[in-house]
């Protein structure tokens, strides 16, 4: 989840704002490990991919699967929440303001009901 990444106050910032970030913010907040150009791109994932396939199968196989496994159950309780939120909140006037505001290209008027 984007809070275990980059920290919860981060997150909250990103979340709340709703602010959008470039390559050079996502790298200084821990949210990309690297920037390569587009270009490069192709080059740069075959290197890394070569980098880690000189390691011991089974052992990366284990790291893979035990950081999906933690991520996932994280993720889950997570979801869960979320979704539950997201239902209570598309049945609100603010959510059809919201859709209005960006469908009408404005600010949104809301009225927190």
């Amino acid at each position: 989840t984007l809070p275990r990444l980059i920290g919860e106050q981060k997150a909250a910032e990103l979340f709340l704002t709703g602010k959008r970030i470039g390559g050079e913010e996502a790298l200084a907040i821990g949210l990309v490990d690297r920037l390569v150009p587009a270009d490069e791109l192709r080059e740069a994932a075959f290197a890394l991919a070569k980098e880690i396939a000189v390691n011991a199968p089974l052992a990366i196989m284990s790291i893979r699967e035990t950081l999906r496994l933690g991520l996932y159950e994280a993720a889950r309780e997570r979801m869960d929440r979320e979704r539950d939120e997201q239902v209570m909140l598309r049945a609100t006037s603010d959510a059809e303001e919201g859709i209005r505001a960006v469908t009408e290209r404005r600010d949104g008027n809301f009225t927190a009901s």
